[in-house]
């Protein structure tokens, strides 16, 4: 197989440098390209003096720290977060600040150059599209991980006006159009789209239903999240999240107070930052708010979880769900919430918008103790096909063979 060369393009640390550390795992790595960031071992002046900051600037510089890739392969731009930071004060909606931080974080990846890379792979679309032309034209491949399903902001756009008092979303149409015309230019420049649920892929394909053959389904990996049960108390449901409306939060408050009656064992407790407003909605009552928690206490949460539950309606795949997996914690999910389970596997999958459904899924696991034993097992087990250095050898196989058929169709055209 050929030899992928890759440099990654990724602002901010999301899903905590995995696929940079998956193409390191399998020798791929050319270069990290991204945004603040504290490499292990190099943290400069400006790096320190923005931590200090606080606000972005120390989530952008303090709280990301790469370890395990060699120094030598990362390349950090402060600038971009400036940019982005900029964007957001200056300019009336997101996708013209995250087109800005693109920008600088491109023009900081051209100035490190291509490396003698082959495969450019994008976050996406963290770069810009300039710089992804600038790859195609030099002949590398352009791989594009499409994060969220496409049609999210429209999404939330048509469930704000389902519920009117939940303003904290409100998504314009000029909203809308940005974010899927982004989407549609990705699409059109990328040679492989990495997506991580059917949810996603079903996105791009209303978007570009000619894009069928570029699109390739790889998971998401746990990272360092080690696999082990829990202590369940029965009763327990746990949501954890941000985004009331996307994640599908009023229709699990209708579910709470359908299960008052029930089932009155049920618990529910929402994990994640909600405002007042949220918290104090008489559609809530009947949740459990604890507010945001730091990592170990939200470990915490999922051990103590008789179940998970995530009615999201437009999601990538929620990595809640795999974490929750890998504490044997059965899941009540929406298609939508990407999990990548199974009906009546290591969990129940429910219609979107459907409290009575929500209700009756979590009563029915909540009081057949076998079937909640099951799914724990088998959610276990599953979880384990989601270890990193899998999913490496999976991305490894989907790059080298792209760039062979690659290979093989110019040498027919030379001999030709």
């Amino acid at each position: 197989m050929a030899d992928p060369r890759v440099i990654l393009v990724q602002s901010g640390a999301r899903r905590d440098y995995e696929l940079a550390h998956m193409l390191e795992r399998t020798g791929s790595l050319a270069r990290l390209n991204t945004t603040s960031a504290w490499v292990e071992g190099h943290v400069s002046l400006l790096d320190r003096v923005l931590a200090r900051l606080g606000g972005r600037f120390a989530s952008a510089a303090g709280r990301r720290r790469i370890a395990g890739i060699p120094a030598k392969k990362i390349r950090t731009s402060v600038s971009a977060d400036i940019a982005r930071q900029a964007g957001d004060r200056f300019f009336p909606d997101v996708q013209s600040a995250r087109k800005l931080q693109n920008y600088v974080l491109g023009r900081s990846v051209t100035r490190d150059g291509l490396n003698a890379a082959n495969i450019l792979f994008s976050v996406d679309g963290n770069g810009g599209f300039d710089l992804l032309r600038k790859a195609r034209d030099a002949g590398l491949l352009v791989v594009s991980d499409i994060i969220i399903t496409p049609l999210s902001e429209r999404v939330v756009a048509e469930e704000q006006a389902r519920w009117p008092d939940l303003g904290s979303e409100a998504v314009s149409d000029r909203q809308v159009a940005l974010f899927e015309e982004h989407n549609r230019q990705l699409i059109a420049l990328s040679d492989i789209l990495i997506c991580p649920s059917a949810t996603v892929e079903e996105g791009v394909l209303t978007l570009a239903p000619d894009a069928a053959d570029r699109i390739v389904r790889i998971p998401y990996g746990l990272g360092g999240y080690e696999i082990g049960r829990g202590t369940p108390r029965p009763g327990r449901v746990l949501f954890a999240g941000s985004g009331a409306i996307r994640k599908g939060l009023p229709y699990l408050g209708q579910a709470a107070t359908l299960l008052k009656s029930i089932d009155p064992q049920v618990e529910v407790v929402v994990a994640g930052d909600f405002a007042d407003s949220i918290r104090h909605n008489p559609l809530f009552s009947d949740l459990t708010f604890l507010g945001r928690l730091p990592r170990d206490a939200m470990m915490n949460e999922f051990a103590k979880a008789d179940l998970f539950c995530l009615p999201s309606l437009a999601e990538g795949s929620a990595g809640v769900c795999l974490e929750a997996l890998a504490t044997g914690v059965p899941l009540v999910v929406t298609k939508e919430a990407g999990a990548p389970i199974e009906h009546d596997k290591a969990g129940l999958i429910v219609p979107k918008r459907d409290a009575d459904a929500l209700a009756q899924a979590i009563a029915r696991i909540v009081n057949d103790r076998q079937m909640r034993d099951r799914m724990s097992e088998t959610a276990i087990r599953g979880a384990a096909d989601h270890k990193v250095e899998r999913l490496a050898e999976r991305l490894h196989v989907v790059l080298s063979e792209k760039l062979e058929a690659i290979d093989m169709v110019d040498a027919a055209r030379q001999s030709g």
